[in-house]
């Protein structure tokens, strides 16, 4: 009824349990399913969360929760990319891929993150990446120092965890490409 659509009932004639085809479906249960698509788009474009509220016509708590089902279906989505990529290089392995590295900030720039991320050259498909803690530097060191206190630098220690993560995929004489 949510989306609209005819859904097939099945009943097992031993059991007497009736099932669909939406049983299986990652979306079953979801009362706004017609709304995860424009939101995927939205979110992809770089639309907030409010923004997309007032665009769709949705509540704000609507919209995270479709943010969180979204990121689940493209971390489970990823993972499956992952292993297919394993199974289809398992006999030979990838030579190169491109490392680079991100700075953002969660909340306020005085607490800021990095993101290292691996991507294929030639497809440029994202293969892996992490979200690691990192101190606060320029102008706002100061400020944030005294507001925050001392934030660990975890970016060596998240880099050395994402390559031993993607390790099986790729050769040994492997070529790193990146922008330093």
């Amino acid at each position: 009824a949510s989306d609209s659509r005819l859904v097939h009932r099945f009943i097992c004639r031993d059991c007497k349990r009736t099932f669909s085809t939406a049983t299986s479906d990652p979306c079953f249960g979801q009362k706004k399913r017609r709304f995860n698509y424009p939101i995927l788009k939205l979110l992809v474009s770089g639309v907030s969360l409010r923004r997309i509220a007032h665009i769709t016509g949705l509540t704000f708590n609507t919209v995270s929760a479709k943010f969180v089902f979204l990121g689940e279906q493209a971390r489970i989505n990823n993972q499956e990319f992952i292993k297919d990529l394993i199974a289809e290089h398992e006999s030979q392995k990838l030579p190169e891929f491109i490392f680079d590295e991100m700075e953002s900030f969660v909340f306020t720039k005085c607490q800021p993150v990095s993101i290292p991320i691996v991507v294929l050259p030639g497809a440029r498909k994202i293969i892996a990446f992490d979200v690691c803690k990192m101190p606060a530097s320029g102008r706002l060191s100061e400020r944030a120092l005294k507001k925050y206190g001392n934030r660990p630098d975890e970016r060596e220690m998240t880099a050395v965890q994402l390559f031993n993560k993607i390790k099986p995929i790729f050769c040994e004489n492997l070529i790193i490409t990146t922008d330093k």
